[in-house]
């Protein structure tokens, strides 16, 4: 009896161990799923000291040896030259949620250690997919008073749309930056014709102290837009992912349609099964499009003459 007892006194312990260790496993697990989630990277097969906050308020520094399966979406750009800011301006969106973008408002940096920091961790490897839900911010690239780059960032779809592709955006990656960014001073100016709006852009370029960026609207090329719905081809699995060689496409067929007519194309949202498309121009391409389907969206949209700027600020 005595025997008995003591057997089941070790297979109960044995297995409060196991149980515990299992638990012990599962939480490290968990730990280090995250980090590799959060890993950045910059070039394949190169190794760079970077600063990484994942884990702690204090600012740790990492060397990462790092493969091609992430994309630094700044990589191309050198702030130590100095000349650069980083400016986010607010962009449509669900006002009815608050999320970062009611605390951190519009902001800019020309800090060189701070657009590093944004250089170095702003990497992303988990694709997401392109759908029509507004943006909550808009965030350039500025050098010489004007935008070199921009990206879009939805935080409740928790996306960033960039050249190289849309991804998943984890908001901690922008609020790590809270209280350390800078508020810009902005503007808006109307005016009553194309030609006076270039020649007031032109002068504040030439003039562009303390200028972060003003806006390089599509009434410097075209004067108006339109958009289309495009039908995927059937069988087409998730048709915004196609989006580049869609938009491809469409051009090539537009071209030849149209021979001798400039014009843009732009994806402005989708679905499962059809994208917005929206076409800039000049109207005479307007007046006599029928190529894709304009049911829903047979209107013509004349570019307003306005320009909007941002300054150095507090």
């Amino acid at each position: 009896m005595k025997k008995i007892t003591l057997l089941f006194l070790v297979c109960f312990l044995f297995g409060c161990a196991e149980k515990q260790t299992s638990k012990s496993i599962a939480r490290n697990f968990s730990i280090t799923t995250k980090q590799i989630q959060r890993e950045p990277k910059i070039d394949k097969n190169q190794t760079q000291v970077i600063k990484d906050s994942s884990f702690t308020k204090d600012l740790v520094h990492k060397t990462y040896k790092l493969d091609g399966t992430q994309t630094q979406i700044f990589k191309d750009y050198n702030f130590d030259k100095g000349g650069y800011y980083i400016l986010g301006t607010i962009g449509e969106h669900d006002r009815h949620v608050k999320t970062l973008c009611d605390t951190l408002g519009e902001f800019y940096t020309d800090k060189i250690d701070i657009l590093n920091e944004f250089k170095n961790e702003w990497v992303f490897s988990e694709p997401d997919p392109h759908f029509a839900c507004g943006y909550h911010y808009r965030i350039y690239i500025c050098k010489d008073g004007l935008e070199v780059e921009s990206v879009s960032v939805n935080l409740q779809c928790n996306t960033i749309v960039t050249k190289s592709g849309d991804f998943h955006f984890d908001s901690e990656k922008l609020r790590h930056f809270l209280g350390r960014l800078k508020k810009p001073l902005s503007g808006e100016k109307q005016f009553d014709s194309i030609a006076k709006a270039r020649e007031y852009r032109n002068n504040l370029l030439k003039n562009n102290e303390n200028l972060i960026m003003t806006e390089t609207p599509k009434w410097t090329e075209y004067e108006g837009n339109f958009r289309f719905e495009y039908n995927c081809p059937e069988n087409t699995t998730h048709c915004s992912e196609k989006r580049k060689s869609l938009l491809q496409k469409m051009r090539k067929e537009i071209a030849k349609t149209y021979p001798n007519e400039e014009f843009e194309l732009e994806q402005m949202g989708g679905s499962l099964t059809s994208i917005i498309v929206e076409v800039r121009c000049k109207k005479r391409l307007f007046d006599k499009f029928k190529l894709y389907d304009r049911s829903i969206y047979n209107t013509w949209n004349p570019y307003r003459c306005s320009l909007k700027s941002y300054w150095v600020g507090r």
